[in-house]
């Protein structure tokens, strides 16, 4: 966990490796999560690294050692979106969709994903999708409206910048 944190990607992988090596059943979802999380963190731009590292977050979702939850597929598909692989994003959301482990934040973080691709047309009808499942009305589906769609919003206006006003000097 503290490899994740730090973006330590490869150091996070090799103690998931000697963990699964040590037993020969599932490993903790936590365990296999931390090293999602590394992967991811090694593209945030704060000085871990340069790009996520897609390839191996891919990889370690694909392994069987544990069993992924919510939050496993929220912080792989955010790499893949960080890494702009929408059609990553696209099979690992499926995948999750079959295995019927599909909540608010893994829809978000799908949309966020494609958004990041230019995909926004697909990124919407997600979310459009989405809110089905919380009922016709009530707080909770408007707070994950709001919080997904201005996610999205900003996506589009870094897509779509406005004109830049110009500023006069008196």
């Amino acid at each position: 966990t503290r490899s994740g944190r730090r973006g330590e990607w490869r150091r996070a992988i090799a103690l998931l490796d000697a963990l699964e090596r040590r037993h020969p059943g599932p490993v903790s979802v936590r365990a296999g999560t931390a090293a999602l999380v590394a992967c991811d963190r090694a593209g945030c731009g704060r000085g871990l690294g340069g790009d996520p590292r897609w390839a191996e977050a891919r990889e370690l979702m694909s392994r069987r050692s544990f069993e992924p939850d919510a939050f496993t597929y929220t912080t792989a598909l955010r790499c893949l979106g960080r890494a702009s692989r929408p059609d990553d994003v696209a099979v690992l959301f499926a995948e999750a969709v079959e295995r019927g482990i599909v909540d608010e934040r893994v829809r978000d973080a799908v949309a966020v994903a494609l958004a990041r691709s230019g995909r926004f047309s697909e990124a919407r009808a997600v979310l459009t999708e989405g809110t089905a499942g919380l009922g016709a009305s009530g707080r909770r589906r408007t707070a994950w409206l709001r919080r997904s769609r201005h996610r999205f919003d900003a996506l589009s206006d870094q897509a779509f910048p406005a004109p830049a006003t110009i500023r006069r000097r008196g």
